[in-house]
């Protein structure tokens, strides 16, 4: 008789021990760092690079096809696929082929656009020509908006860079926030490791010089406001922080907050909210995704108010 009442004396505590022990894992999952998953788009390394044709956009091979990897011969290529013709990824592209061609006898490089408008894509390179390299190939995949199907690529990026020696691939980069200061040296890096050399600095590689125009606001580097927000290492409390600090940002910067709503919208029609942060940072990507709309798409505009009726009442 005793024994069975202390029992029953003891399930209340049993209970609480139990609930605290489930709210604590239940922290524990929420803070735990989400897994990195790899985005791939294009052949990995040590995989065989596959034949690359593309039509030329500007010089005496305008409108023709070109066969980039036959071009490259017995040198090492490096091939970036842009997805998405953006400031950055042409401000990113630029830096690349400009060490193609400060190191042309060790690496052949070439640029290839892809695009479901073959026709409307060459009008808009036409018009971003100063802000390209136009001494190596500048091409546009006629295979559509994933390219040649023999290269697997990721169309929810906005860039791919291959780099391939000996014809099987060293490194493969597929790039969703293409960023010059940050995407530069990682990329040539894996270049220099195979061909040799220094790093070259960025004025070198023409960064500073850089003035496109592709119709895109002017962008912010927004890598210092974002990064305390998905940091997989932080708590709740440190998300809410940072998230706040960059809320108000956005708040004083018009250019800020178009430029976080598309890098968010992006990241989430791409499958990959997943890599980027924990779960409550994930949820301020979500917020601002729906919060900061593109201004210059139509359906985001403002209406223009309703003109009165010219008849008087009767």
């Amino acid at each position: 008789m005793i024994y069975r009442y202390c029992q029953l004396a003891l399930l209340p505590l049993l209970f609480v021990s139990v609930l605290s022990a489930q709210q604590q894992k239940q922290e524990e999952r929420e803070q735990k760092p989400a897994v990195e998953k790899k985005i791939f788009s294009g052949p990995q390394v040590a995989e065989k690079l596959p034949p690359l044709t593309a039509q030329a956009v500007f010089g005496d091979q305008q409108g023709k096809d070109l066969d980039l990897v036959k071009a490259a011969g017995e040198k090492p290529i490096l091939i970036v696929f842009v997805h998405q013709l953006t400031r950055p990824s042409v401000a990113l592209t630029r830096v690349l082929i400009n060490f193609t061609i400060q190191r042309e006898k060790d690496v052949y490089g070439a640029t290839v656009f892809l695009t479901g408008d073959v026709t409307a894509t060459q009008a808009r390179l036409v018009a971003a020509k100063g802000a390209l390299v136009t001494q190596r190939p500048v091409t546009i995949s006629t295979d559509g908006l994933e390219g040649p199907g023999a290269y697997g690529l990721n169309r929810n990026v906005t860039m791919t860079v291959i780099f391939a020696k000996d014809g099987k691939v060293v490194s493969n980069f597929a790039i969703v926030d293409p960023s010059v200061q940050a995407d530069t040296p990682r990329i040539l890096g894996t270049v220099l490791g195979a061909i040799g050399g220094k790093m070259p600095t960025l004025a070198q590689l023409g960064a500073s010089r850089y003035r496109g125009n592709t119709d895109n606001p002017q962008q912010i580097n927004l890598r210092p406001i974002l990064a305390p927000v998905i940091n997989k290492q932080a708590t709740v409390e440190q998300v809410e922080e940072a998230a706040r600090e960059a809320e108000e940002f956005f708040a004083k910067n018009p250019a800020a907050r178009i430029q976080i709503g598309r890098v968010a919208r992006r990241i989430i029609d791409g499958g990959m909210l997943g890599n980027y942060g924990t779960t409550r940072a994930q949820e301020y990507l979500q917020k601002w995704a729906k919060q900061y709309p593109d201004a210059k798409k139509p359906e985001n505009r403002p209406k223009r108010p309703s003109q009165p009726d010219s008849k008087p009442p009767r």
